[in-house]
């Protein structure tokens, strides 16, 4: 088992990463004085679990086998799959059976899926009775890298995007790999791209240990899903695990150094709301806008032709389009709102000078953007 450290403002805290951790999860709950879960929420608390429809269907066995012997009095609520459910609607239903099971400060909230599970739960969990123990046992790759980790907790409101929420730190994170094969293909190249993201401002190992990994699987004609059953892969997700957890330390709050998080999502975003959500996911508008973000740090001055290069070798394996079409420039030039936004200086882009060596630029010229733009999109 590999742990990471997070300390915080708000609470220190473990995440825990091994393949078949959840299978665990109850001995944890009943080891009041060796355990983890044990020493943070005590002998009598009752378990107020979180997940989704799609997992229910492909978990309820293990799900149902982890309540019953953690011994502990629980209830299972079951969001309907998908970012629609991230709304107040959906933490109101959850208040209303918390108040229902008689849910009290000293019980958990245990979030088992994804990211809308993980910010729904999280969101529900830090305001109820001005917040509750708090669980993540993430289902996707996103979730044990990133989402999971450093107290974002938000819900949508009225097709804004995390506009509702708060920082509210979980209590533990179980990271188990072996959850992760149930993922489709799709959904391991989304969470990839996050990783990759890791590699290229953070620490470059990590694309090297994805290029050989996945260079091997091609040879051999693999799924990328085998990835997920790979040893070295389980590094990976410590080591970003670390990573974001160093970040976290550095600035909990997200005003500084955390944003350097961000590299790939500025054009990310835009691109989502340029095409507005329709046939593109988060992970491959991240994907084009990381291969945006190193062309403009190359058109500002900065030698990342290799970096390039190496990142579109590693896009190849994946099945990842390098120039995806069906992208309007002009719309993704206004959803990065370039002019309003660069005059009052709200705007920054994250550049890098070199592999691992980020920094914010809040004033690349508009020819820089749009030929970064141009060069990473078919029309």
């Amino acid at each position: 088992m590999k742990i990471v450290n997070v300390k915080t403002k708000q609470r220190n805290y473990r995440i825990y990463i091994m393949a078949g951790i959840f299978d665990r999860l109850a001995d944890l709950f009943r080891d009041p004085n060796g355990g983890p879960l044990g020493k943070i929420t005590g002998n009598d608390s009752k378990i107020f679990f979180i997940t989704d429809k799609r997992i229910w269907e492909l978990y309820s066995e293990k799900i149902m086998n982890f309540l019953e012997k953690s011994l502990r009095k629980h209830r299972v609520f079951i969001l309907v799959e998908g970012e629609k459910e991230k709304n107040l609607d959906s933490v109101r239903r959850i208040y209303d059976e918390m108040m229902e099971f008689g849910l009290r400060r000293t019980d958990s909230v245990v979030a088992f899926g994804g990211g809308v599970t993980g910010d729904t739960a999280g969101f529900a969990a830090s305001t109820y009775y001005r917040g509750v123990c708090l669980i993540h046992v993430p289902t996707t790759i996103v979730g044990q890298v990133d989402s999971s980790i450093g107290g974002k907790v938000a819900v949508n409101f009225k097709n804004a995007k995390n506009i509702i929420g708060s920082f509210y730190q979980p209590h533990a994170v179980f990271a188990d790999p072996g959850i992760l094969s149930s993922l489709p293909e799709d959904e391991v190249r989304n969470g990839l791209a996050e990783v990759i993201k890791y590699g290229l401002v953070f620490d470059s190992s990590i694309l090297a240990v994805l290029k050989k990994i996945l260079s091997g699987l091609h040879k051999e004609n693999r799924s990328v899903t085998e990835l997920l059953k790979c040893r070295e892969f389980e590094w990976v997700i410590y080591r970003c695990c670390s990573i974001k957890a160093m970040t976290v330390a550095r600035d909990e709050f997200d005003v500084s150094y955390r944003n350097l998080l961000n590299f790939g999502h500025t054009f990310g975003h835009a691109i989502e709301k340029s095409s507005e959500l329709e046939g593109i996911s988060h992970g491959m508008a991240v994907a084009t806008g990381m291969l945006m973000a190193l062309d403009a740090s190359s058109l500002s001055g900065f030698k990342l032709a290799q970096a390039k290069k190496d990142i579109i070798e590693i896009y190849g394996y994946l099945n990842i389009p390098v120039t995806p079409s069906g992208i309007d420039p002009k719309k993704l030039m206004d959803a990065l709102d370039f002019d309003k936004k660069f005059e009052s200086g709200r705007t920054k882009f994250v550049l890098l000078s070199a592999i691992n060596k980020p920094f914010f630029s809040y004033n690349p010229g508009r020819d820089i953007i749009e030929e970064a733009v141009r060069r990473n999109i078919s029309v």
